[in-house]
């Protein structure tokens, strides 16, 4: 029988814990070690739950509490707090997050129908966060049977074949989140790196330009633009994409992406110093008011607003 503990834990502070704005890892952790211990004493998580008796749940509630989890009537809906607690907290808690136990079991768990959609989206969600991208998509494969056309769950499967180099499928499953919901962010932008990567630039350039014109605050499609004017070499149109999303990623403080940019930035600008082009930089950085690249070969002085 599951102890009284555990059930205080898992259905009287869960609740306090999820809806503060600050999650405390401590009693995050804690709710996780009572799931784990009272699983570990059984052979298989039905084995834990057939044991378990509603009523007696039930019967240490509060009034309050059970009003919370009035839906709590069912062995299945037990099954689905259980395992939606475990994987909420094990989104936000660093240190439970490399325990397997969460997806070792679930071959013993069937999620009841009405549910299972949004259970394998779910763990699939978590796994993608592990970088288990091989067992990620089979969840999310699992979660496109019990509920179709849900764009999200493409846009995840792409990313699982995009992390595992499978180009094709990932392209497949972007393409069919577009097919749902046109405007999909990651969609865009991944098929627009895919096909720049694979050296088809007119197409990668239609993804840019359609993700630039639904979000224009977005650094990415800027950069995808200048790499792909310089490779057609136009120095001129690459730096003043370029510029934009130097000055984009620098306001978001994304060091990594303004790295990649200063440097592509640098080859920008040597491509019009062959052309004896290179005042275009200070034209375009005073006619945008955007940020100086603090670099050597900017020569600051000579590009000061």
């Amino acid at each position: 029988m599951i102890r009284i503990k555990t059930i205080v834990y898992i259905l009287f502070f869960l609740p306090v814990v999820i809806q503060a704005q600050s999650i405390q890892e401590e009693m995050a952790t804690r709710i996780c070690e009572c799931i784990d211990e009272e699983v570990s004493n059984f052979d298989t998580l039905n084995h834990m739950i057939d044991t378990c008796s509603t009523r007696i749940i039930v019967a240490t509630l509060s009034d309050s509490t059970l009003g919370y989890y009035k839906n709590i009537n069912s062995v299945e809906d037990l099954q689905y707090i259980l395992f939606s607690t475990r994987m909420s907290l094990f989104q936000v808690c660093p240190q439970v997050r490399h325990n397997v136990l969460i997806y070792r079991r679930t071959k013993f768990y069937t999620p009841p129908s009405s549910q299972a959609g949004n259970y394998y989206f779910e763990l699939g969600a978590v796994l993608y966060e592990m970088e288990e991208y091989g067992l990620a998509s089979a969840y999310f494969k699992l979660a496109d049977k019990s509920e179709k056309k849900k764009p999200v769950v493409y846009d995840f499967m792409g990313m699982c074949y995009y992390r595992q180099n499978q180009t094709d499928l990932a392209i497949k499953y972007f393409t069919k989140s577009l097919k749902y919901f046109a405007d999909s962010d990651i969609a865009l932008l991944q098929l627009a790196k895919i096909y720049f990567d694979k050296g088809d630039y007119m197409r990668s350039k239609t993804y840019y330009e359609r993700f630039q014109y639904l979000y224009p605050e977005s650094p990415d499609a800027y950069f995808g633009l200048a790499r792909i004017a310089l490779q057609y070499n136009h120095p001129d149109n690459a730096a003043e994409s370029g510029l934009i999303a130097y000055t984009l990623y620098k306001q978001l403080n994304y060091d990594e992406d303004l790295e990649a940019c200063t440097e592509l930035l640098h080859d920008i600008y040597l491509e019009l110093e062959k052309i004896n082009k290179s005042f275009i930089f200070k034209k375009i950085i005073k006619d945008y008011e955007l940020d100086i690249p603090d670099e050597p070969w900017l020569k600051a002085n000579k590009f000061s607003k």
